[in-house]
């Protein structure tokens, strides 16, 4: 629970590649400090720990909250948000594109969170002796789609062109429109 994205504390049926990013944001910052970012012991609790620190979710900071089914604005005090950058242990242990990195990590609105491929190219990481870990190496972990080896984008785009069917949105168009593919569960 205490990796867990708030669009899924709040009801959120659609699993989308959001959803693990925001976990990535928690881990990072508990890689960072040593200690979990938000350490509720119920899930409304996790949601109070959220917003104490990010502030009450708003259409304003996250367009689509109030289509969640268990989001209403009179359910949490409105908290305003104190920012990352408010907390002392994490300003100690990231510098500012640490910082940086672990706010878009975290955004509410799911779409508007940077994507695990550009967060890996995140200036954050620019020093980063990519030679020292076997596991990216050589690879395409993080590379630029035009750099990515014609294997593996043929794989991914077998990925994209999954059956349509298991898939929220439709046909070109919508992919056009810069959403993500989601799978239902």
């Amino acid at each position: 629970m205490l990796h867990r994205a708030p669009e899924i504390l709040l009801g959120e049926a659609v699993y989308c590649c959001g959803v693990d990013v925001s976990s990535m944001g928690c881990m990072f910052a508990e890689m960072a400090t040593g200690d979990p970012l938000f350490c509720g012991d119920s899930e409304v609790d996790q949601l109070y720990q959220i917003f104490r620190m990010k502030g009450t979710p708003t259409e304003e900071t996250w367009p689509t909250v109030a289509k969640l089914p268990n989001y209403s604005p009179t359910s949490f005090q409105s908290w305003h948000s104190n920012g990352l950058c408010s907390q002392e242990k994490i300003v100690r242990a990231l510098d500012a594109r640490g910082l940086d990195l672990l706010t878009a990590l975290l955004r509410y609105d799911p779409p508007s969170r940077i994507n695990a491929q550009r967060a890996l190219l995140h200036p954050y990481f620019a020093d980063l002796d990519k030679k020292s870990l076997p596991a990216i190496g050589e690879e395409c972990v993080g590379l630029p789609i035009g750099e990515i080896p014609p294997d593996f984008a043929e794989l991914f785009d077998a990925l994209i062109n999954i059956d349509e069917s298991g898939l929220e949105g439709e046909g070109e168009e919508w992919m056009k429109e810069g959403r993500r593919p989601r799978i239902r569960w």
